[in-house]
């Protein structure tokens, strides 16, 4: 059997039937909390397919498939792991290309010193005859047609971007993969240095844009890239971030961009029980579907379109429509307006990929979009959650809230319920509810809602909860 432990309910059910598995086998060989190896697998997703194709919305608009994601977890919860086992085929697809192109590296270099051998040549002629008096135009003809045999840089796949800066992450996908992710699970490095000193870059790939980079010591060019992008990092380094440069970051509009997360620690609750199976043929096959979407092409955008079936349609339209109007002023997500106007175009993204996984290239079905459709609202209440300052939930149902996730993380008993002494949720319970009358205000809500009931056993209080599903 495989246990799984999802405080913050994760929307894992939501996800086609194999990259569920996967990720399940995956949270079970890291024990990292689901929100963290969800965000590792989309990152993966998304690399792994925005070269295939882009997605045409019911409106109209085409973007591409990129995912920008931001997870804040705590140190200890395992986002390296999670990267480390969800990223295996990528790695490995970019590491068997790299041994592929080492000999065209190889040849390169030995035309490239060939070619600059004959262009210094006619350059020194060239200086000799001027020198002279004589005449270089057959000479000035000769290097011009020596510069346009310049032998071309092979192409380098180039999948993953860690530790940069935004000058190297431009040049990287121009020279090498137009398609790639920008990762790092240890990200206060990345926010607080150079790569975020140009947001407005990352939103614009983001968006489908044409880039224009101007170089003083180089050649300039224009970047048409994707770029998938999964940065995780502590809370406490992410709140530092937004007191010195969160307003630029909600400024440039990557932010809204984002699918944030702030996953519940399970630290303490990561016990490895009796019996228990990881189901590792799910992960290789997860492993084997992402390694033949790369090989598409090999990596290089294809500029094929994905549109919606009829049905898939309505059903982004309704989720469009629902999250357009409540953006009102005054209305429950006026305050986060800049993410609610971009969770349904990430809804047809997420849709488009799973379909794309699925082997599904010509539309969207409606079952592709409904489950993309629950993950995006899952992180639209996320964002909420963080950034919200309007509409706050009351403090006991808040309280309630806390509760409930704490005590999910508790086995279960063999009748499905859980059974815990009210003391030891004094002991050992949410900081904040080791208090009498807040945590009776707590259990009085789970109650009323059906939710939780107390009862006395000798003497002592025994609360019974409710699981969630």
């Amino acid at each position: 059997m495989m246990y799984f432990n999802n405080p913050g309910n994760y929307p894992v059910y939501c996800f086609p039937a194999g990259i569920r598995q996967a990720i399940l086998a995956m949270h079970a060989q890291t024990k990292a909390p689901l929100e963290i190896v969800g965000a590792s697998v989309l990152a993966v997703l998304a690399t792994a397919t925005q070269h295939i194709a882009r997605v045409q919305r019911p409106s109209g608009q085409i973007a591409p498939l990129s995912l920008a994601l931001l997870t804040l977890a705590a140190s200890g919860d395992r986002k390296t792991s999670s990267d480390d086992v969800a990223f295996v085929a990528i790695r490995a697809f970019e590491k068997a290309q790299a041994d592929q192109r080492r000999s065209a590296l190889e040849r390169h270099e030995a035309e490239l010193m060939a070619w600059k051998a004959q262009r210094d040549g006619v350059a020194l002629q060239i200086k000799q005859y001027t020198a002279k008096g004589e005449p270089t135009e057959p000479l000035v003809s000769q290097l011009k047609e020596l510069q346009s045999k310049k032998p071309t840089h092979p192409q380098v796949v180039k999948l993953v971007y860690a530790d940069t800066t935004p000058e190297a992450l431009s040049v990287g996908l121009h020279k090498n993969s137009a398609s790639a992710a920008l990762l790092s699970n240890e990200a206060s490095r990345l926010l607080f240095g150079p790569a975020m000193s140009n947001l407005s870059m990352l939103s614009e790939l983001w968006s489908g844009s044409s880039v224009p980079i101007d170089r003083v010591s180089a050649e300039s060019f224009v970047l048409e890239a994707l770029l998938t992008s999964s940065l995780m990092l502590q809370p406490s380094e992410f709140n530092r971030f937004q007191k010195t440069r969160g307003e630029h970051m909600r400024g440039s509009g990557y932010l809204a961009r984002c699918l944030v997360s702030r996953p519940l620690s399970i630290q303490g609750f990561r016990e490895i029980f009796p019996g228990e199976i990881i189901a590792v043929d799910d992960t290789e096959r997860f492993h084997d579907r992402i390694t033949e979407l790369l090989r598409t092409n090999n990596t290089r955008p294809t500029g094929n379109v994905i549109g919606f079936n009829q049905h898939a349609a309505c059903s982004w339209t309704a989720f469009f429509n629902e999250t357009e109007s409540q953006q009102k002023q005054g209305w429950f997500y006026a305050d986060i307006a800049d993410f609610a106007s971009k969770i349904a175009d990430n809804a047809a993204r997420i849709a488009a990929i799973f379909s794309i996984y699925e082997g599904i290239t010509d539309f969207i079905d409606q079952t592709s979009i409904h489950q993309a459709v629950e993950i995006s609202k899952w992180y639209l209440a996320q964002f909420k959650m963080i950034f919200g300052t309007q509409f706050k939930l009351p403090e006991e149902q808040q309280d309630a809230m806390m509760l409930e996730q704490w005590v999910n993380r508790v086995p279960r008993a063999m009748d499905g319920f859980i059974y815990i002494d009210r003391s030891k949720i004094m002991q050992f319970g949410p900081n904040p509810l080791r208090n009498r009358e807040k945590l009776n205000r707590a259990l009085g809500w789970l109650e009323f809602h059906g939710r939780a009931t107390q009862w006395r056993h000798g003497r002592k209080t025994v609360v019974k909860f409710t699981p969630w599903a």
